[in-house]
């Protein structure tokens, strides 16, 4: 830290000298001298002080002057002073500096014991005030130098993630480009396969509605598969396209009821009369709903076609299970073996059906699987076989 200073005014040099070697001998400050109050003033205005001690009786500018100019400057006005007058000075000659706002007189001749310690009662304040300024700015300092390196780092972060994020709008971009040339596409295919299908299965129909009887019984059985084989094309196809628009179509969620989603799914396929489908009252939910509906459906669907039991039953309910609700559809048909388990959501996958007379196209379970993912959930499966398969499927709050 820096010395403190003290200004000494006098116009005797030997009094500047005496005042000086005194303090000096004393103190640890630096010591200014001024032989008249002009020279003070000159002094003020190019440095900085932290204590004046100045003589009362000078010529041209006397002590109460200089005071008075001291105070009026706003560098200069909260400088301690202490004004060295005669003993024989009045209480009105000691009113008048304490209204210029002195801080102290001394009378001349000094008392070397009290002029120091008066100067140092005056300047432990300054210094302690010095002190506690300095370890601030060191503070302020450190803490500067801290956040710079944080807002640096900061800085780089966010430039590092800007720039992925570019990168990331640019690959979406890129990838939206191929969804929609992907969707184009499959749309194309499906229309150029649908279209010789058309006229395949008319004709087919048509021989079988008109000339069936009159065929031999080989040949017809061959366009009975080849009609059967026909329908499985048209509806894989369709399923294909149901893949390719809920991996990208939009979700929408809303506040949907799944129970009015059952009662709709039932009137839609039209359960055989052996069918049991036992659903029980589920709470509202925030859903998509048309991925709702679809996923439901092939739940449903796949526990009435694919049972082996003479009287099918379907169970649906939901609970309420680690900030999710978990929705589950369970049958009592022939279950899934271990072996296909692990592959069901895989598209194009089929698990065994040879105890049921139903095909499937191996692409039903995907898009439920897509549509729950897209929906912010999971889905797993149960199973045992010869007596049940559950599928469940959770529900962001």
């Amino acid at each position: 830290m820096e010395k403190l200073r003290i200004l000494i005014v006098d116009d005797h040099p030997s009094n500047l000298v005496a005042l000086r070697t005194l303090i000096n001998d004393n103190l640890e400050v630096e010591v200014i001298e001024a032989q008249s109050g002009l020279t003070a003033i000159d002094i003020l205005m190019e440095e900085s002080v932290d204590m004046i001690v100045l003589d009362v009786h000078m010529p041209d500018m006397d002590g109460f002057e200089l005071a008075e100019l001291i105070r009026k400057r706003e560098k200069t006005k909260h400088i301690p002073i202490i004004m060295l007058t005669a003993a024989y000075v009045s209480e009105k000659f000691k009113i008048r500096g304490f209204e210029l706002g002195v801080e102290d007189y001394i009378t001349k001749p000094i008392n070397d014991t009290v002029l120091i310690g008066r100067l140092s009662a005056y300047l432990r304040p300054i210094a302690r005030e010095r002190q506690l300024s300095v370890e601030l700015e060191m503070k302020v300092s450190e803490r500067t130098a801290q956040l710079s390196e944080k807002n640096f780092a900061l800085e780089l972060e966010i430039s590092r993630r800007q720039e992925a994020e570019t990168k990331l709008n640019q690959a979406m971009e890129e990838l939206e480009v191929l969804n929609k040339e992907l969707s184009d596409f499959s749309h194309l295919v499906a229309h150029e396969l649908k279209t010789p299908l058309g006229g395949i299965i008319g004709f087919v129909d048509l021989v079988q509605t008109n000339t069936l009887d009159e065929l031999p019984e080989d040949a017809r059985r061959y366009f009975e598969i080849i009609s059967e084989n026909a329908y499985h094309l048209v509806k894989l196809i369709d399923d294909m396209l149901l893949y390719a628009k809920s991996a990208r179509q939009s979700i929408r969620k809303e506040n949907i009821d799944p129970n009015e989603c059952i009662r709709e799914i039932t009137d839609l396929i039209g359960p055989p009369q052996n069918v049991s489908i036992q659903a029980d009252k589920m709470p509202m939910v925030h859903y998509d709903h048309m991925a709702m509906h679809k996923i439901l459906q092939n739940l449903i669907s796949n526990g009435i076609k694919y049972n082996d039991k003479e009287f099918p039953i379907i169970k649906i309910w939901a609970e309420q299970k680690d900030g999710k609700i978990i929705i589950s559809v369970s049958d009592n048909g022939r279950g899934i073996s271990e072996v296909d388990i692990d592959n069901i959501y895989k598209l194009f996958y089929s698990a065994g059906n040879s105890q049921t007379s139903e095909k499937g196209t191996g692409i039903g379970l995907a898009v439920v699987k897509t549509l729950v993912e897209r929906n912010g959930g999971t889905i797993w499966c149960e199973t045992k076989s010869g007596e049940f398969t559950c599928f469940s499927f959770s529900v962001p709050l």
